[in-house]
C-alpha cells in the first residue's frame, strides 16, 4: 500500500474500539512501517503488538485511515507495522472536540481559475453568524438559521492562542435539528499544512481540559 504521500501529514492513533490514544504526524514511511512522532515528546507509550487505527490526514492525498501493529513504542515516536487500509466510512471519525464558539462565517465562490502560483482563487460572496458546534482535524459541524445549499464553500475563524486563524471548509451534510436551526457538517478544504498543525495542538489542549474537568467532577 502507498503510503509515501503521507509522510509529515498529521495524524491520530486510536484503539481497534475507537478509544482516543493520541496524534502527532508521520515522520517516517517505509514498506516495512510507518513512524507518528509528536513533536512535543509527549505520545503515549503504547504495549507492543497492540492492534491500532491510525487517522492520516493529508490535503492533496486525501483522508484515510489504516490498521497496524505497535513494534515498538517511546515518548517520541511509535513504529507500526502490518499497516492495512480500513474502509472509507472510517475517515468521518478523527476526534471531535464540543467548542461551542460564536463566529462569521463567509460564503465562497470558488473562481474556475487559478492565480499564478496555482492555488485557488476565493471571492467572499456573502456571510452570517453561526456556531462552530465541534471541530475536529477534519472538519466541524456548525449551526445557523441560515439555509445552505450542499456542497457550498464556507469560511470561518478560530481564535487559537490569541491569534484568529481562518479554516476553508465545503458542507457535505445538512440536517434540521428544528425549525429555522440547521447543522452543517463540514469537510475542512485546502487548509496549509500549518494551520491544521495549529488546530491539532488546539484540540489536545482541549481534551487534557476535558479530562482534568471530568477528573475533578
Amino acid at each position: 500500500m502507498e503510503l509515501y504521500a503521507y509522510k509529515g501529514s498529521l495524524c491520530e492513533l486510536k484503539t481497534e474500539s475507537n478509544y482516543f490514544l493520541g496524534s502527532g504526524f508521520v515522520s517516517k514511511v517505509t514498506d516495512e512501517y510507518i513512524e507518528v512522532q509528536s513533536k512535543q515528546g509527549d505520545m503515549p507509550i503504547l504495549q507492543a503488538n497492540l492492534r491500532v487505527k491510525i487517522y492520516l490526514y493529508n490535503e492533496e492525498a486525501g483522508n484515510i485511515v489504516v490498521m497496524g501493529t505497535v513494534y515498538l513504542s517511546t515518548r517520541d515516536f511509535a513504529r507500526i507495522i502490518d499497516v492495512r487500509t480500513l474502509s472509507e466510512y472510517e475517515k468521518r471519525s478523527f476526534y471531535r472536540v464540543e467548542i461551542l464558539k460564536e463566529a462569521m462565517v463567509f460564503l465562497l465562490h470558488k473562481d474556475p481559475e487559478k492565480d499564478q502560483d496555482g492555488n485557488t482563487i476565493w471571492r467572499v460572496v456573502d456571510s452570517f453568524a453561526a456556531m462552530i458546534f465541534d471541530i475536529s482535524l477534519g472538519g466541524a459541524q456548525i449551526r445557523t438559521s441560515r439555509l445552505i445549499p450542499e456542497n457550498s464553500y464556507l469560511r470561518f475563524g478560530l481564535d487559537i492562542n490569541g491569534t484568529i486563524v481562518e479554516y476553508n471548509c465545503v458542507v457535505r451534510r445538512r440536517r434540521e435539528l428544528k425549525k429555522g436551526i440547521f447543522q452543517y457538517g463540514c469537510e475542512f478544504y485546502e487548509c496549509p499544512s500549518r494551520d491544521l498543525d495549529k488546530l491539532s495542538r488546539f484540540i489536545i489542549a482541549k481534551q487534557r481540559e476535558l479530562i482534568r474537568r471530568n477528573r475533578n467532577d
